[in-house]
């Protein structure tokens, strides 16, 4: 029997039958059956085959904000041919998103250039829903530019505070609601008058403005680090020590509990703050605390121990985070944390709730991913992948640093300091970013003495991947996974005024963002 005769026979069966078979294809086996005839055609077209499609690529690929939910309630309001475009536009980003780039799109210089007027001090950048491009600036200027109509963006909304209203930010922290309707900003004025400005933009207005709410004194100046909407919080560092704020009646900064302090303490400073579900998220330089908000808030309540895991041979400088996925029993997170001298560390942290023969929850860190830089990293006993938890600090390593050399690592792993050799100076990272599901991120990679700046993108790993070599398993451990190099576009920069510092990028559009230190900013679209 001839091929032709098979497909003829098997198109002859029962409609619900074949239905129920294209069900089971994937989508390159979809768009080819759609070739065969107008009776596959149409089969193809039904809503539930696409349904199906898109589900399994929620398991993998980034979604955009509204198809993020599990459950088919959200497929409710989407039309069949808007699902099968999600569903191709997905299957492209996720082709190109680690290849090279066309092009740079620098966004043209505004009249106030010339003037010396325009804001130049970038405090950061982040990106709302996979569309919005929130800019802040330390001059007292908030910016938001829309990706979705081109993907060189288009600015939609400006807000330049005078020195009367408390310009000279210092630190800023942004989120959108619940609804995903509103987005809130919140900055740091560094020099006297020390206070807090709160900000709300609209996104469901025709016309989007950037509307000042009040303004909080403060005694001293304090960072920003992280604002939850839904809790009605801020949080806030000062000194080391972490405090919470509610945004809208105020009545006093509630001071986040801390383990007892030690000599260690001083080299232990704080990172980045995040909420996390019910619980406050602490990243310092060695360890990671978890706290819950409520506990903080009621400190003569009842109380819910804080949990804490150290991270030895390592001195983190920055952070970035994933959203946090709440399952049925625990809450996940991604973090993705920049040692200057060994690389980019990639942990996943997860929030257990008490179990029938538990009291408390349970937090457990797993390092799953790993890009390393020139120089060697720590023995593999340290470098195992970590589950446990403790509700105790633990004793600090007595040497920060590792003690083989640079040689002795390239020689047994090879591969893994990506074609670095031994006597080449090894590189620095200027700026990092996860995206918000977890599944991509990107860094700027830096080689010292050298004027190029790579820009590299890291995507997870999906299932049919070659697994990592049996080297890489016997020091790091199965669940960790090797961020590959892919330098999807490189800058030249003969002097730091170029340097990039911040970076986002949109992860279901493949759209990325930087910022330099000069406060321009340039798109690399997909």
């Amino acid at each position: 029997m001839t091929s032709t005769e098979e497909v003829r026979q098997f198109l002859q069966l029962p409609a619900d039958v074949l239905l129920a078979v294209i069900e089971h294809l994937d989508l390159t086996d979809v768009l080819a059956l759609r070739l065969a005839c107008l009776k596959s055609l149409s089969l193809c077209q039904e809503r539930s085959v696409w349904v199906k499609i898109v589900q399994e690529q929620q398991q993998v690929l980034p979604m955009p904000p509204e198809l993020q939910r599990d459950d088919n309630h959200a497929f409710e309001h989407v039309e069949t041919q808007d699902l099968i475009q999600l569903s191709l536009r997905s299957e492209r980003v996720d082709r190109r998103w680690p290849t090279l780039r066309p092009k740079l799109d620098r966004w043209p210089a505004e009249e106030q250039k010339s003037t010396g007027t325009a804001p130049t001090i970038l405090l950061g950048m982040q990106m709302v829903l996979d569309r919005w491009l929130l800019l802040v600036y330390g001059e007292g200027v908030v910016k938001l530019h829309d990706l979705q109509t081109t993907e060189s963006g288009r600015q939609v909304a400006q807000m330049q505070c005078n020195r009367a209203h408390g310009s000279q930010w210092s630190s800023f922290a942004a989120a959108i609601d619940p609804t995903h309707k509103i987005v809130t900003v919140a900055t740091s004025r560094c020099v006297p008058p020390y206070h807090l400005s709160i900000f709300t933009i609209d996104l469901t207005e025709p016309e989007i403005e950037i509307s000042m709410n009040r303004q909080i004194p403060l005694e001293s100046p304090k960072t920003l680090h992280a604002i939850d909407p839904a809790l009605d919080l801020l949080a806030l560092s000062a000194s080391s020590k972490v405090q919470l704020m509610n945004i809208s009646n105020r009545r006093g900064d509630v001071v986040v509990p801390a383990y007892p302090e030690t000599h260690d303490d001083l080299w232990n400073g704080i990172n980045a703050v995040r909420f996390m579900g019910p619980y406050i998220l602490v990243a310092r330089t060695r360890t990671i605390e978890l706290h819950h908000v409520f506990s903080a808030l009621r400190p003569h309540g009842p109380r819910t121990p804080s949990l804490m895991h150290s991270f030895p041979m390592t001195t983190f400088k920055d952070v970035s985070f994933s959203d946090c996925k709440a399952g049925p029993n625990s809450l996940e997170m991604t973090m993705l944390v920049y040692d200057v001298i060994q690389g980019l560390y990639q942990y996943r942290i997860e929030v257990h709730n008490p179990a029938e023969d538990e009291v408390h929850p349970r937090l457990s860190v797993t390092q799953t991913g790993l890009y390393p830089l020139g120089l060697p990293l720590q023995a593999s006993i340290n470098l195992a992948p970590r589950s446990d938890s403790s509700s105790s600090p633990t004793s600090p390593p007595e040497t920060p640093t590792p003690t083989f050399s640079h040689t002795h690592f390239l020689q047994n792993i090879g591969h893994l300091a990506h074609g670095t050799s031994a006597v080449q100076s090894r590189g620095f990272l200027s700026a990092f970013a996860m995206g918000p599901q977890g599944h991509r991120a990107m860094w700027v990679e830096r080689r010292r003495g050298g004027v190029a700046r790579e820009i590299q993108v890291w995507s997870r790993r999906r299932e049919g991947a070659a697994p990592p070599s049996a080297a890489w398993v016997y020091h790091f451990g199965a669940d960790c996974e090797e961020m590959e190099k892919k330098v999807v576009y490189t800058i030249n920069s003969f002097d730091l005024r170029e340097d990039i510092i911040c970076c986002a990028f949109s992860e279901s559009r493949g759209i990325i963002a930087l910022g330099n230190r000069l406060g321009n900013i340039s798109v690399l679209p997909i």
